[in-house]
């Protein structure tokens, strides 16, 4: 039975007047003029994403305007293995480390091969122990700069021994100190002597000031 083509014109101004739900999704509408209609109703937010989806696949399927698809490489299977060498090559290696001639050639295709061996692993071995001697130099390099500063801390320690011998006050310091110099003492060294209790005219108030100040900083005169 052939499938009739649905006319749109019949139901144009017509208004819905019955939906009945049916199975899968399919609903009929009935029209105020008397005409049926089955129909699928896709909701419109579904509808956008795959509308969206397929729009996506075709935009990167098709090439750019004005340029042809870049054809796809192909992976070489063989790229992540080593370079194969060959026997002339590795009697060429031993010659070079030493080997003469004479006993290069007289080695069989095997015999060649394990001495070659043998000389890659001497190689790794000596960049090994270059690895490790210079890492023995950085810590070397590490412990001289230590040392150094060291060094520095133990020079500036004496020094500010050094400066606080120069600053320590003597008995004949005391003995040259004016009145005016003995107050500044007083002050710098936060004595607990009343300056008031002395006269700065008096002779005898000076000497007993200085003696007092020779006591406070356990100085004899």
């Amino acid at each position: 039975m052939a499938k009739e083509k649905f006319d749109a014109s019949t139901i144009k101004g017509s208004k819905v007047s019955e939906v009945e739900v049916l199975e899968n999704g399919y609903y009929r509408l009935s029209f105020s003029n008397g005409e049926m209609l089955i129909v699928s109703i896709v909701p419109l937010a579904i509808r956008q994403m795959a509308d969206a989806d397929l729009k996506a696949k075709e935009t990167k399927a098709a090439p750019a305007k004005g340029k042809k698809a870049a054809p796809v490489e192909e992976e070489d299977e063989d790229e992540d293995e080593e370079e194969e060498i060959t026997i002339e090559e590795i009697r060429e290696a031993l010659i070079e480390s030493g080997m003469t001639k004479k006993a290069v050639k007289a080695m069989s295709d095997e015999e060649a091969e394990e001495a070659y061996d043998e000389l890659e692993e001497e190689d790794e071995d000596e960049d090994d122990e270059d690895e490790d001697e210079d890492d023995e130099d950085e810590e070397d390099e590490d412990e001289d700069d230590e040392d150094d500063e060291d060094d520095e801390e133990d020079e500036d320690e004496e020094d500010e021994d050094e400066e606080d011998e120069d600053d320590a006050l003597t008995a004949a310091d005391l003995l040259e100190s004016d009145f005016d110099d003995l107050e500044d003492i007083i002050d710098a060294q936060g004595l607990k002597i009343d300056i008031d209790d002395f006269d700065p005219d008096n002779k005898k108030d000076l000497e007993k000031l200085r003696k007092a100040v020779a006591k406070e900083l356990k100085i004899k005169l």
